[in-house]
């Protein structure tokens, strides 16, 4: 199984996310969650099931706990369903999202993001099928600029799009597919077996299962923990560690073949960021760390799993 292949190229945050819309964002969402105080309960660990005591910190109400086998970062009080589905299709969050001005701007800011993350699920299709079209779906999609991407794709002959958020509605959604691609959609889940559990009843046998997500046990987060802007209640509910991710894809009955940690982010986030003032090695690293040498930190954050961006390429099992 691949666990590492190094990604250069080093963005900034505001490339995906300009300071005044994601400001909006993170207003909206604040304005929601205040209204659905968590308590002082702590769940059990959603992928794992272990039991949690620790808390690694607490932002707009809503603590967050570590999962002591896994290190998987999630809610420790985790919200009903019907709260969630509130807050990604019926709030006034949901809505900006779902506005013309949101996705216009995201397609232009993504677009060149979106090909070259498409050029290589295409490298990874044919590697692993060995087939020049496919049946896909994207699960949980968000952004209809990706969508239209991929509608327009030549090795794509079926085009899925399954529980997706507003503005887009399913399509194709009672078929099966070669290939299906779960992003930014595993993180927001109560339930993470569930869903893995769904997905394997609309992949072919021997298909293929793309997931991206935010890592709980990344360094900017472990960093910034409260403090940090891109991870917030309820678009981050349950943030696995690759060891919680992979030991949950075997047991529904998944090959891992790819795991990797190829975020690009963490430097820039925390040389920027509020670190807490008991954090002496980040803080040496945001203060002396020249921005030239960004990237070399950052291969070895990905080389041994430890960014905040987590890719998975798993296999149904059952390919003769």
């Amino acid at each position: 199984m691949l666990r590492y292949h190094f990604s250069g190229n080093l963005l900034q945050p505001e490339q995906l996310h300009p300071d005044a819309v994601f400001d909006k964002e993170r207003r909206l969402a604040k304005e929601f969650v205040m209204d659905y105080p968590a308590g002082s309960r702590i769940d059990p660990c959603p992928v794992s099931g272990n039991q949690r005591e620790e808390i690694l910190f607490s932002k707009w109400g809503q603590q967050y706990a570590i999962c002591p086998e896994t290190w998987t970062l999630s809610l420790a009080a985790l919200p009903h369903s019907e709260v969630l589905y509130q807050y990604f299709h019926g709030s006034s969050l949901a809505q900006y999202r779902a506005s013309q001005e949101y996705q216009h701007m995201a397609s232009r800011l993504r677009q060149e993001l979106w090909q070259s993350e498409w050029d290589w699920h295409e490298s990874k299709i044919y590697q692993y099928l060995g087939k020049a079209s496919v049946s896909l779906a994207e699960w949980g999609a968000k952004f209809a600029g990706m969508i239209e991407m991929l509608r327009a794709a030549r090795n794509i002959h079926t085009l899925g799009v399954i529980e997706p958020l507003p503005p887009l509605s399913e399509q194709n959604a009672d078929g099966s597919f070669d290939v299906i691609c779960l992003y930014d959609a595993f993180q927001r889940e109560i339930l993470p077996a569930k869903l893995l559990q769904r997905i394997q009843s609309k992949l072919n046998s021997g298909g293929l299962l793309f997931i991206a997500c935010r890592c709980g046990s990344g360094f900017d987060i472990l960093t910034l923990r409260e403090h940090s802007d891109s991870i917030f209640p309820f678009d981050h509910v349950c943030l696995p560690s690759p060891k919680a991710i992979e030991g949950l894809m075997i047991q529904e009955g998944f090959d891992v073949l790819e795991l990797t940690t190829p975020g690009l982010l963490d430097m820039p986030i925390i040389s920027k960021g509020r670190i807490p003032r008991d954090h002496y090695f980040q803080r040496f690293l945001a203060q002396t760390l020249p921005e030239e040498q960004y990237g070399e930190f950052q291969q070895f954050l990905q080389k041994f799993l430890l960014s905040s961006h987590l890719r998975v390429v798993a296999r149904k099992k059952g390919r003769e």
